[in-house]
């Protein structure tokens, strides 16, 4: 036998022996006293609302369906167009403390074309704005310099 044909016969193998350990629980299963999955240690922690049973005996009475401990509550959501509005800080100019993706796109900008070890993407630090000042000579990068330097934005995933 060659490589490839013990390797299948090994998959073969264990596929059976899988297939035939599932069968061998099912069947555990089905012979179980409850026959109900509340047996089985995985579900042992679900509460289980109690069922009805028939007897066989005359002289037992039928057992009654219990109502359920935690009937569902009713949720009400409120009323989100009353709630005041959130501004919007001003994206430019990019300055320390700033965040988002135009920020990724100036570090990528230095980046590229200047260099740079140790990069935090997406937030304006200490860093990027010493890089800012170093090479393109500004404190801020304001929306007229920004649309300058990135023409294509570089798409992240």
């Amino acid at each position: 036998m060659n490589r490839k044909q013990t390797i299948q016969t090994g998959l073969i193998a264990g596929l059976i022996i899988g297939v035939g350990l599932l069968q061998y629980r099912l069947y555990k299963m089905g012979k179980s006293k409850n026959n109900d999955f509340a047996s089985d240690q995985t579900f042992a922690n679900l509460e289980i609302a109690p069922t009805t049973t028939s007897t066989t005996k005359a002289s037992e009475k039928k057992a009654t369906p219990k109502p359920v401990a935690n009937p569902i509550k009713k949720v009400t959501t409120p009323d989100l167009s009353k709630a005041p509005k959130q501004k919007k800080e001003p994206l430019f100019p990019l300055k320390l403390g700033s965040k988002g993706n135009e920020v990724t796109q100036i570090q990528m900008y230095l980046l590229k074309n200047h260099g740079w070890e140790k990069v935090t993407m997406g937030t304006f630090d200490a860093a990027t704005q010493k890089r800012v000042q170093q090479f393109l000579k500004v404190k801020e990068v304001p929306q007229s310099l920004y649309k300058k330097l990135i023409k294509k934005p570089v798409q992240l995933q």
